[in-house]
């Protein structure tokens, strides 16, 4: 029987699982004031439990430290309430809720309770409490980071929850006005292989959730469930999205990735809050993080918790620092309480751990209306000169503000710029002369932004006569469309002759490479290529348009694959004429041609075929009350692949 069986069996047999705070008196008056400490095996981060003795201790005594400076003589204990059962020993979070309210039900049995609970730490545990109690009585935890512990009304949390990671990435995926970020994000994916940690756990599950804000926020969002699916989608040229969500350190990326190729227009967010690794000196960062945006949490006073931070792992530290805090937050509420002769054991004390700042041990501590801490996340980025993770911005989970530190970051993408969430989308935001031809001041790194038009005359041994000409792929009449259809208007062979002499006469006066513009024709005519072809509709070409061959033969030929193990019968095609072209018609089994949305884009899709050398595809027909693909007729070797394998989501070529 499993540890989670057997807990569950041990609590069933015990009576009184319901708990009346009514019934308890706390420790909580005449000059004696008690912190109930939850001890348990079970927790977000596996500390010992000696350690957080110590740390408790030494908040104790700088609590008590404060109350003197402030005139205030009183007594400040803490008590540690534990459990001996054999249950509870697997070090994480999958009994904590047996756990916590066995724990609950030894203060039950003492009828005893300090003014404050502290602990516990797992999600489980903490929601069940409040689920299976009345808690009138604040709560401090150093985690309880899942959504289910969101908005509870005594319970304060120290560690930041799932939702104000939330909050960050909907800000960050809508902003489209940062230096380096000209989109608005819309979709994601979101990998996770059962292996995280209790707060990568909880973190990755809000922004699964399909109730979560983060969710209702994005128009697609998928989750990648194991490695393979990550890995897969690496290179898919089919993905949804070019942006994946995880949550791990830097060692995770690398077993995942390993020297496998990502497309050049990912990028992954690794969410890896409670690590200061990236703030270290000499810390250099592999190649494998080069396309990794991190989230991370910027280290506090390092010395100022070196007392018990020996030997502890940065997660733990934050962990520690959080049982602290506690501590000293509710040194800050006595006090508070106690200047203004006000009594400790109401509902107004119990619901007083919420939006403050208070002293904690490495600085200044905010807590929000709900009582969940507020800080500062950086997203840090890897250099490409540097190797160096370098702060790309800021964001203040107060005022939820995102902040810029760098302009031109030195991205390992294109145009030092995120590139948009949806594959295959090519920056449209370029800079272009307008009829002032002001020109960028560094001419030399946007050249990527100008495409370099060839007039018919030209030859590409005269790199001078070639006129520098605005355009914008992805704006129909900013683009090519605009300037061949204005030469056709205006009876020019070349560009408007208006514009050209001016551009040549401004490239010269800022002494640019005309030799660089030259080497860019082949990448630009390759862009152009692409951006008339999303410009093309599929549609159905009218039945009249199609003519049989003029030969008196059958005008059905069969052709037989014969490597194609898949198949074992002869493909029946039947042939025709379009467009004074030779074509084959192929049965889409589709016959009332009412295509749905997703099968008019894979239709669209095919229109695309001829621009990479293969098979072309000119549209559909309706015969009689079949529909047909009309496709081109050759003997090309990639006819077989495109042709007799090809299947494009529903759309299922006989």
């Amino acid at each position: 029987m499993t540890l989670l069986g057997l807990a569950l069996w041990s609590l069933l047999l015990r009576p009184g699982l319901t708990f009346w705070t009514s019934e308890i008196s706390q420790n909580c008056n005449n000059g004696s004031y008690e912190i109930s400490v939850l001890m348990m095996n079970n927790s977000a981060f596996p500390e010992s439990l000696d350690n957080l003795k110590e740390v408790v201790n030494e908040g104790v005594e700088i609590v008590r430290q404060r109350l003197l400076n402030a005139g205030i003589n009183v007594t400040v204990n803490a008590s540690f309430i534990s459990s001996d059962s054999v249950i509870y020993k697997s070090n994480d979070c999958r009994s904590s809720t047996c756990e916590g309210l066995d724990l609950l039900r030894e203060i039950s049995k003492k009828k005893q309770m300090g003014c404050v609970l502290v602990g516990p730490s797992c999600t489980y545990s903490t929601f069940q409490m409040y689920l299976d109690t009345d808690l009138n009585y604040p709560m401090i935890s150093a985690g309880s980071f899942g959504l289910s512990c969101d908005y509870k009304e005594t319970l304060t949390r120290l560690m930041s929850p799932a939702r104000k990671l939330m909050y960050f990435l909907v800000n960050f995926w809508k902003v489209n006005n940062l230096p380096f970020k000209d989109y608005s994000w819309n979709t994601a994916y979101v990998f996770k292989n059962g292996t995280e940690t209790e707060d990568c756990f909880w973190y990755l599950n809000a922004l699964e959730a399909g109730v979560s804000y983060f969710s209702q926020e994005l128009s697609f969002k998928e989750t990648l469930r194991g490695n393979d699916q990550f890995q897969g989608i690496l290179m898919n040229q089919d993905r949804k999205s070019n942006v994946i969500v995880m949550c791990g350190t830097p060692s995770v990326i690398g077993n995942l990735k390993g020297d496998r190729a990502v497309a050049e227009d990912i990028v992954i967010i690794l969410v890896d809050l409670f690590n200061n690794h990236y703030f270290m000196e000499n810390v250099t960062a592999p190649d494998y993080m080069k396309n990794v945006l991190v989230l991370t949490l910027p280290p506090g006073n390092s010395t100022s918790i070196s007392s018990f931070s020996k030997g502890l792992s940065e997660a733990k530290n934050n962990f520690a620092l959080a049982y602290l805090d506690g501590i000293l937050l509710f040194g800050h509420i006595l006090k508070t309480f106690l200047e203004n002769g006000e009594a400790i054991t109401t509902p107004k004390f119990a619901q007083a751990f919420r939006n403050l700042t208070f002293e904690g041990h490495a600085g200044p501590v905010t807590l929000d209306e709900s009582g969940d801490i507020d800080n500062t996340m950086v997203l840090l980025y890897t250099s490409v000169e540097t190797n160096k993770y370098t702060i790309l911005l800021r964001y203040d989970t107060h005022v939820n503000k995102t902040t810029p530190e760098i302009k031109n970051p030195m991205f390992i993408w294109m145009n030092h710029k995120l590139p948009s969430d949806i594959p295959g989308q090519v920056n449209s935001k370029y800079t272009y002369f307008s009829k002032e031809h002001k020109m960028p001041s560094a001419i030399s790194h946007q050249m990527r932004y100008y495409h370099v038009m060839e007039s018919p005359t030209m030859t590409r041994t005269s790199p001078m006569q070639l006129p520098i000409q605005p355009y914008n792929i992805g704006h129909p009449w900013t683009g090519p469309a605009r300037y061949l259809l204005g030469n056709k208007v205006s009876g020019q062979s070349g560009l408007a002759k208006a514009y050209d002499d001016e551009y040549v006469q401004k490239l010269n006066d800022m002494n640019v490479n005309k030799n660089l513009l030259t080497g860019s024709i082949p990448f630009h005519r390759k862009y152009k290529k692409e951006y008339e072809l999303r410009q093309k509709k599929w549609s159905h070409i009218p039945s009249e348009n199609i003519f049989p061959l003029e030969t008196n033969e059958t005008n059905h030929i069969s052709l037989k694959i014969d490597d194609d193990k898949r198949r074992d019968t002869i493909q029946r095609v039947r042939q025709c004429k379009y467009d004074k072209k030779q074509v084959i018609l192929k049965d889409l089994k589709h016959n009332d041609g009412n295509f749905t949305e997703k099968q008019k884009i894979e239709l669209n899709k095919l229109l695309q075929i001829d621009y990479y050398n293969l098979t072309k595809f000119y549209g559909t027909v309706k015969l009689d009350t079949m529909i047909f693909g009309v496709i081109e007729y050759c003997e090309r070797g990639s006819l077989r692949n495109n042709l007799f394998n090809a299947k494009f989501r529903g759309i299922t070529m006989a």
